[in-house]
């Protein structure tokens, strides 16, 4: 009983992981996407002389590397891509977001914090680990 648990367990963790590749996946697709659509949409500006919005540059562009940074938060699963897309978040939030000085103030104090624990207390062994193999079924024995 105990190993039908146990497979079942571990199949369990297989869909799961190759799910979180395939939500990976998808979204950089999608990046590369908007990606593609910022630098026609702004190219545009700068061929017509129009009004060019440098924040809303700078937004899209945030927005699509915290998008990166997520995605290989999903595939990687290390606790170091998780501070990293939390930095990006953080760091985000304070320049983006019309805050007040001790918003912005707190927002570089918590990055500090999240450098110190990347370079301090995250292991590099673990920064090392490669996601499991996905495998929907079984091999045939021969």
């Amino acid at each position: 009983m105990t190993t039908k648990k146990s497979r079942l367990t571990k199949r369990v963790n297989q869909v799961a992981g190759a799910l979180e590749v395939a939500i990976a996946l998808g979204m950089i697709l999608v990046i590369i996407y908007l990606f593609v659509q910022m630098v026609v949409e702004f190219s545009g500006y700068a061929l017509s002389r129009e009004y060019f919005d440098a924040n809303q540059f700078i937004a899209r562009a945030i927005h699509l590397v915290i998008g990166i940074e997520f995605a290989k938060m999903l595939y990687l699963r290390t606790p170091a891509s998780v501070i990293d897309m939390l930095m990006l978040a953080t760091a985000r939030q304070a320049i983006l977001d019309q805050t007040q000085l001790l918003e912005n103030l707190l927002a570089t104090i918590a990055i500090g914090i999240l450098f110190v624990l990347r370079k301090y207390v995250v292991s590099e062994k673990i920064e090392i680990k490669k996601p499991a193999k996905l495998r929907f079924w079984p091999r045939p024995k021969a």
